[in-house]
């Protein structure tokens, strides 16, 4: 096999691995969606949450990012270990256990404390609106 033909099948398997993420990314979206809708919030107020989350994790429900401070944000929501963990979830169900991510989330958006997530405070949201 030449070498053009090895570059255009490895060229044609990285697009087909893009794709797959890309799906991965719009399931984990509409799951997200749909628990958010379950909880009577409005379109409007989806479409901010998911984009916070966007914003925070790239909706990658393993996302585990180290702080300048030391800390760590785990999960889709980035909960830091040292604000959310363990008062409101173990490390393992920030990684795991989506439902109760959201369900954080939007107790913690309801009482007023969206500002706790950096993609929001920071305005980062926006380019995903």
């Amino acid at each position: 096999m030449n070498i053009l033909k090895l570059m255009k099948i490895i060229k044609i398997t990285l697009q087909t691995v893009n794709i797959f993420k890309q799906i991965k990314l719009l399931l984990i979206e509409l799951k997200v969606r749909k628990m958010l809708e379950a909880k009577g919030l409005t379109e409007g107020q989806c479409d901010l949450l998911v984009a916070v989350l966007k914003a925070e994790s790239g909706l990658n429900t393993k996302a585990i990012n180290k702080n300048r401070d030391g800390s760590t944000d785990y999960g889709i929501a980035q909960y830091n270990d040292r604000w959310y963990i363990p008062k409101y979830l173990s490390i393992q169900e920030a990684l795991n256990d989506l439902q109760k991510c959201i369900d954080i989330f939007v107790m913690r958006y309801r009482q007023g404390h969206l500002r706790d997530w950096y993609g929001f405070r920071y305005g980062f949201f926006r380019k995903f609106l």
